[in-house]
């Protein structure tokens, strides 16, 4: 008789693949992460609910990804480890209550000013999911709280600490990703090895306004920007941009003068996808936190999977070389990486990948 599968709930802000969300997130990264999970807590996949949908009626029976060999390894992932897709909060409710689920994972969330003014009830959502479990006769053990970007408060951490609740950080207490998912990714890179542009992307905020304190970014990000017009290499050519951010007028006012400069809008997804997919360097400027916290953050890994080489301000744990405290530094390995042969560039990334 076939052994019967065991399957968790999965619980995120967002959803998995191509979606057009104005939302912050890290959605290429996930089904890495959930590899990761399954082996480490022996689960065999994962019912998928988004925060966001409550009990609305949802039509995506499975989440969409690009049509290209990466996608097709991210299509392979979420066949293998996504029984359910965006189910309704109801059902969440009834199925645990039922003991339907081994284990729960849940997307740390917190109320912030950005989700409150969109009158979001992610943050009632995951409070309702712990108290649930715990009245059905969960173990606190088996709710495992997966805090992604050191949002838990730590009034929240005492109370999960008292209740004997599971948190994990990925990438400090755990692995953020599968090996075996970055190798898959990988392989396909050295497949289709080639030399890439002289582009560069950066993925993430500039707009800190709705940040709690110690979440800001250095601000040699703006640095960086403001300098690539003035950059040209030996043989006179120059490097481009794209900035894939939360859209503002103000920062559509700061890049319009910029000629080699474009916008990526956050829920443009697929547009991102190819930004990184054919760049030469994701820049990477964690926020302070992270790096007081030796913590990786997810747009590491989403560069590392789509085989674009992440160069990082003050944090040089994947690779030494690749590391940068000035613009001018930043700039020098830039120009390296152009310089170097498709063989060359996969070395540098295969090392980042095994450091992890």
């Amino acid at each position: 008789m076939e052994k019967l599968k065991s399957r968790a709930l999965y619980a995120y802000f967002g959803e998995l693949g191509l979606f057009d969300g104005d939302i912050p997130g890290h959605t290429f990264y996930q089904l890495g992460l959930l590899d990761e999970i399954s082996q480490e807590y022996e689960v065999d996949g994962f019912e998928f609910f988004n925060y966001i949908d409550g009990d609305d009626r949802v039509k995506d029976g499975r989440p969409i990804f690009p049509k290209d060999k990466i996608g097709e390894v991210f299509d392979k992932y979420c066949d293998s480890l996504i029984f359910d897709y965006r189910i309704q909060f109801s059902k969440v409710i009834n199925r645990i209550q039922n003991k339907w689920y081994s284990k729960l994972f849940l997307k740390a969330r917190f109320r912030n000013l950005s989700t409150l003014q969109k009158k979001l009830m992610d943050a009632a959502r995951f409070e309702i999911l712990i108290q649930t479990a715990l009245k059905a006769g969960y173990r606190p053990s088996d709710i495992v709280i997966l805090d992604t970007d050191l949002s838990l408060s730590e009034e929240f951490r005492a109370k999960a600490a008292d209740l004997g609740l599971t948190i994990e950080i990925p990438s400090v207490t755990m692995k953020a990703c599968s090996k075996r998912f970055l190798d898959d990714c990988f392989a396909v890179h050295v497949e289709e090895s080639w030399k890439r542009p002289d582009h560069l992307t950066y993925y993430g905020n500039l707009s800190f306004e709705n940040y709690k304190t110690g979440h800001s970014k250095d601000p040699i990000i703006r640095d960086i920007i403001d300098s690539i017009e003035s950059i040209e290499q030996f043989n006179g050519a120059k490097f481009t941009l794209t900035v894939a951010a939360k859209v503002t007028q103000e920062l559509e006012e700061w890049i319009a003068p910029k000629m080699q400069v474009v916008i990526s809008p956050r829920h443009e997804r697929a547009e991102i996808w190819n930004s990184l997919l054919h760049s030469l360097v994701s820049i990477n400027v964690s926020k302070n936190l992270y790096l007081e916290k030796g913590f990786t953050p997810a747009r590491v890994y989403e560069s590392l999977i789509l085989g674009v080489i992440p160069v990082s301000y003050k944090d040089p744990k994947l690779h030494p070389a690749m590391s940068f405290e000035t613009v001018d530094q930043f700039f020098e390995i830039c120009k390296f990486l152009s310089e170097c042969t498709a063989e060359d560039y996969n070395k540098i990334l295969s090392r980042m990948i095994s450091s992890l």
